[in-house]
């Protein structure tokens, strides 16, 4: 049960915060494509091992689990309640943030309108 809920989101969530942008779907379809092979290795792999070990099979799971688990809580950083640009700050990439006063300038006249009328939505 533990698996399911906490461990198993890893490859659904964790992955695509760490990466930036430009790799962010492929490393996700890596992420998911591995967690998906295991899977199937396993499934076919488990019924000669339970036939041949018994029970025994469960400690291989038991510290694969416990090494992950100590790997995750002390190797990688915390992205909770975090931005994805602080993130993005916590594996070295480079952040620009553009100052909005400038972007303000650049725009043609329509969408600096469009723009004062959204700031006005939200203002109210």
């Amino acid at each position: 049960m533990p698996y399911s809920l906490g461990y198993n989101s890893i490859h659904y969530i964790y992955v695509p915060e760490i990466m930036t942008m430009a790799i962010r779907s492929k490393g996700s379809a890596i992420s998911v494509m591995s967690n998906v092979l295991i899977n199937i290795v396993f499934n076919q792999v488990s019924p000669i091992a339970f036939s041949e070990v018994g029970y025994k099979y469960y400690s291989l799971f038991i510290c694969t689990n416990l090494i992950g688990a100590i790997t995750v809580f002390f190797v990688f950083p915390e992205t909770k309640g975090r931005t994805l640009e602080e993130i993005a700050h916590i594996f070295g990439d480079e952040v620009i943030v553009a100052d909005l006063a400038t972007v303000k300038e650049k725009l043609p006249e329509e969408e600096m309108h469009e723009l004062e009328v959204v700031e006005d939505k939200k203002g109210s």
